[in-house]
């Protein structure tokens, strides 16, 4: 490291760190790796145990996956719940992390953690759901023999089965949809479920499936109905089946607008629903981490500058390994290495702000594959230009950060294209209509006409581009005609542009 790091440090205030050369490209390379498959939307990040361990980022608060109670965890596309879902679907690691967070031994001893449903070929597709009879009955006698199967094919240690009951161990798919027209067939289930309670109560263990891809593989024609039924099937076994519990990973916006149909009081679910959120020191936090995990070079160049301001980046043990605290002098420190401490020369934005406010949406919101692109993409940009001059002190110029900002954005568009179809016209068209944001309401709703938009339904469509964090509207003064912005997570990736009126002057100077 004496090659890489001369760590002289002239005062307290004038603190440098000056990188080799010859090491700047392998650093620059434990950046721009933090995503595997040049993708930060990769949906094959935590395949095995040590994707798990080089990856997933351990925050106190994911506690709640190891409660019973806790049986809804809702987030929007890309918070994390498929990190989450893959964290139980490796139960040696699951229990690794479980002691990271001092979890209650009662927890998690005696515990099985059970595949309820995944995007593979053991589980059935949106085929397979599209062709589930449309009946609740149906529907719900589905969920059960799935239930079932997965916990026949996973815990073998039950006994005494009957033998109607063992044929769904090896039945295919295909067979599924009819074992689940057989209403007969569904009171056995219950009779299995009753037995297996009170085997593992006996025994002192616990069996939890666990259900993710939900919105991949149920098409939205069907999905609300069938969604709510499992829903509310594991509602009902909450209180029947203390010892056989679920998690069911779900976006929010799915359950906000299409959940309901079949469950008695959606209100009562609050109390078993945990969201996935995250805020912006533990996104960084999350970063320092993957990079660390890339590269002994980087981890050590990252522990010799928090050494510096009595901070370490936490080596707890072997198995979870670099774990950095999420602190914002912490992260303000790492980014004047990274990128700098502002985003440039002179009366420049810091950039501890500046990437807060060009990956939030206008909720405030920032999922991880937007902060992980920004700076894998900048890295790579970085080693594309390594012959231009670059500050000694940093690995990445803030102007590359600055140019990669439009392949964020759109990465962004694109997970919005995924969730939200309806939009497209919008998302897509919108920039020939009205190019520039902000804007005041009268244009806006001009152009969302002119994108296909019923003039009846223009209102409507603003609140709910408001809500999922499109849009946000502004009005200074009631004598004032109300104006919408779109944030930069989305604003070049639909081919807008900023119109930098006195309206965002004021907003970006308070911002500094």
């Amino acid at each position: 490291m004496a090659n890489l790091i001369a760590s002289e440090y002239q005062s307290q205030d004038d603190k440098k760190v000056y990188i080799d050369d010859a090491q700047r490209k392998s650093l620059l390379n434990s950046i721009a790796n933090i995503i595997p498959n040049e993708s930060a939307a990769a949906e094959n990040e935590f395949n095995t145990q040590e994707d798990l361990r080089k990856r997933f980022y351990p925050r106190q608060d994911h506690r709640f996956i190891f409660e019973a109670d806790r049986f809804l965890i809702l987030g929007q596309k890309g918070s994390g719940k498929t990190a989450l879902f893959s964290v139980l679907a490796h139960p040696e690691y699951a229990k690794e992390v479980a002691n990271y967070l001092e979890v209650s031994v009662e927890l998690i001893e005696g515990t099985e953690w059970i595949t309820g449903l995944k995007n593979s070929s053991e589980f059935p597709s949106k085929v397979n759901f599209q062709s589930v009879e449309d009946s609740s009955t149906t529907i719900r006698n589905y969920w059960r023999c799935l239930a079932a199967r997965s916990i026949l094919k996973n815990y073998e240690s039950i006994q005494n089965v009957r033998e109607e009951i063992k044929k769904l161990k090896n039945c295919s798919i295909n067979e599924l949809k009819e074992f689940a027209k057989d209403n007969s067939l569904a009171a056995l289930i219950e009779d299995f479920f009753a037995f297996l309670q009170h085997t593992l109560e006996r025994e002192n263990k616990r069996i939890i499936l666990v259900y993710d891809a939900l919105d991949i593989l149920i098409s939205k024609e069907v999905r609300g109905t069938i969604i709510s039924t499992l829903i509310s099937l594991w509602f009902e076994y909450f209180n029947r089946y203390q010892n056989i519990r679920a998690k069911i990973f779900l976006r929010e916006d799915i359950f906000k607008k299409e959940v309901g149909e079949g469950l008695d009081d959606k209100v009562k679910l609050r109390n078993y629903t945990t969201n996935l959120t995250w805020n912006y020191d533990s996104l960084l936090a999350m970063v320092w981490k993957r990079m660390a995990e890339n590269s002994t070079d980087m981890a050590q160049l990252l522990e010799t500058v928090l050494s510096h301001i009595g901070f370490t980046l936490s080596i707890p043990d072997e198995k979870i390994r670099y774990v950095s605290r999420e602190d914002i002098k912490l992260n303000k420190e790492l980014l004047k290495i990274i990128v700098g401490e502002k985003m440039g020369k002179g009366n420049k934005v810091y950039s501890y702000n500046w990437i807060r406010n060009h990956l939030a949406d206008n909720q405030g919101t920032i999922v991880p594959r937007s902060i992980l692109a920004l700076f894998s993409y900048a890295a790579k940009r970085e080693i594309n230009q390594c012959g231009s001059k670059v500050d000694e002190n940093t690995l990445i110029s803030p102007k590359n950060f600055e140019l990669v900002m439009k392949e964020v954005s759109e990465d962004s568009v694109s997970e919005l294209l995924e969730e939200y179809g309806e939009y497209k016209n919008i998302l897509k068209e919108i920039k020939n209509f009205q190019k520039t944001f902000p804007v005041c309401e009268d244009d806006l709703k001009s152009a969302l006409v002119e994108c296909g938009v019923e003039s009846g339904k223009v209102k409507t469509t603003i609140d709910h581009l408001i809500e999922i964090g499109v849009l946000k509207s502004h009005q200074r003064k009631s004598s004032e005609p109300i104006r919408y912005h779109i944030p930069d997570i989305y604003l070049s990736g639909m081919g807008l542009t900023r119109q930098w009126s006195r309206y965002l002057k004021i907003q970006v100077s308070s911002i500094k």
